[in-house]
């Protein structure tokens, strides 16, 4: 696995007086107190990649991070983690062997509570397990719960590719192609609807 060791440089996110840090050379994030420096608490990641943003506000705020297993909101009070988003399609699964992670591009975390991914997935039809299609899905950080989800309707390929998702004036955006060797790129505004 290429990608076992990889991590973004991050830089330090600051919230209600602690400095939240996540660098390569250390596999976790950390809590310190913003006045004096003092290590508050740290917590232990398996394939930490990066500190994505904060989510939500009050004690319903979430420290979003991505790792190699999936997404996860962290309590910035204490770093006790949940999972939101698995990565892997399954025990042990490599995705296909075309992709380490299910998700693509880089997570969003939204002040609202959500965190906004795109996830590759599977075609139903077994005959064609080998091509996937691409969805935005927006799940909720304080409880794990699915909000919402949208299709990418072209977006069908061996693998597709997609990303980076952006927000601006409330409206998401991202550029996309249905096939990673075409350097082409469409750009395509993203609509929930809501979860039935």
């Amino acid at each position: 696995d290429g990608w076992w060791g990889y991590q973004a440089q991050t830089p330090p996110l600051v919230h209600d007086g602690k400095v939240f840090l996540m660098q390569p050379g250390f596999p976790g994030i950390a809590a310190v107190d913003a006045a004096d420096g003092r290590l508050l608490w740290k917590q232990p990641l398996v394939g930490p990649r990066r500190l994505v943003g904060l989510a939500g506000a009050g004690d319903a705020a979430r420290l979003v991070v991505e790792t190699a297993d999936g997404i996860l909101a962290c309590d910035p009070r204490d770093g006790s983690t949940r999972m939101l988003l698995e990565a892997r399609d399954g025990p042990g699964d490599f995705w296909l062997g075309i992709a380490p992670t299910r998700l693509v591009g880089s997570p969003l975390a939204t002040a609202d509570g959500q965190v906004v991914a795109m996830v590759q997935q599977r075609r139903a039809d077994t005959a064609a397990t080998n091509m996937l299609d691409v969805a935005v899905v927006w799940v909720d950080v304080a409880t794990g719960a699915l909000q919402k989800t949208a299709a990418v309707p072209s977006l069908a390929g061996k693998p597709p590719w997609a990303g980076p998702l952006t927000v601006a004036d409330g409206r998401l955006w991202t550029l996309a192609h249905a096939y990673a060797a075409d350097m082409r790129r469409a750009l395509w505004e993203l609509a929930p609807t809501p979860v039935p």
